[in-house]
């Protein structure tokens, strides 16, 4: 499970300009608000319970999927998704600093270059709709040079953004993508660390506010009944006061 609290606010940018005037990924029904923000939500931990993430499918926004390698539905998930007409991403497991509930395959620091591309291309190739990737966890890995360096390389040669999931406040993923030419974003802020409907409804409202107040604004939640419920209640709330739903790559830089 991610964890964390890094807020990364994104400017107001041409997207939400493009928004404004229908042009951009999920334009708003006749008669919605006008445009004051656009919010990317990613959904991380799909590949498990494709009920669940059924929810997601049917909300009639953007939304990205972050689909885990190496899990009983990992393919059904990614291509169930992709049907759907969401976006995809890999949702790759790196080493974090505690080992407790590290997943069996992990990117680890210990690893050599070689085996870094070798895991990374095992997991990208399980999830082949993929637009890009983030971090499972990875509050060591994201925070260690040579092991970025590495995977914005392969990113690079594959045309795949990265989306730092800002497990770890040292992060140097979307430095070191930047460095390599590789398009990144990173999480504003966590919607679900508690399972409490509530409390993910509220921090959905503020994720609204901040879109409306800073142009963008990118969350993460998770693939977990309270959370896809807890978004399909607040869907319509957030585009009644302007905030429009597009995907990752949408407000990648």
């Amino acid at each position: 499970i991610c964890s964390g609290t890094a807020i990364t606010l994104h400017p107001v940018s041409l997207l939400v300009r493009q928004a404004k005037t229908g042009q951009a990924a999920g334009t708003a029904a006749p008669g919605s608000a006008p445009v004051k923000g656009v919010l990317a939500l990613c959904v991380d931990d799909c590949g498990g319970d494709l009920e669940t993430q059924q929810i997601y499918e049917n909300l009639g926004v953007p939304v990205t999927l972050s689909v885990m390698p190496n899990r009983q539905y990992t393919r059904q998930s990614a291509s169930e998704g992709a049907a759907a007409g969401l976006e995809i991403i890999l949702h790759q497991p790196m080493e974090p600093e505690s080992d407790s509930g590290m997943e069996p395959r992990t990117i680890l620091t210990s690893m050599s270059d070689d085996s870094i591309r070798a895991m990374l291309r095992e997991s990208l190739s399980q999830v082949p709709q993929a637009a890009g990737i983030n971090n499972h966890q990875g509050s060591k890995a994201t925070a260690d040079k040579r092991v970025m360096a590495v995977v914005m390389q392969e990113l690079k040669q594959r045309g795949l953004f990265f989306f730092d999931s800002r497990t770890s406040a040292a992060s140097v993923g979307a430095a070191t993508a930047s460095a390599y030419g590789v398009r990144s974003a990173s999480n504003s802020f966590f919607i679900d660390n508690s399972s409490d409907e509530a409390s993910i409804r509220a921090r959905l409202q503020q994720a609204g506010e901040l879109a409306a107040r800073n142009g963008s604004v990118i969350i993460i939640g998770h693939c977990r009944p309270h959370t896809a419920q807890a978004v399909k209640d607040m869907v319509p709330i957030l585009r009644s006061q302007g905030i429009r739903f597009v995907f990752l790559s949408d407000v990648m830089r």
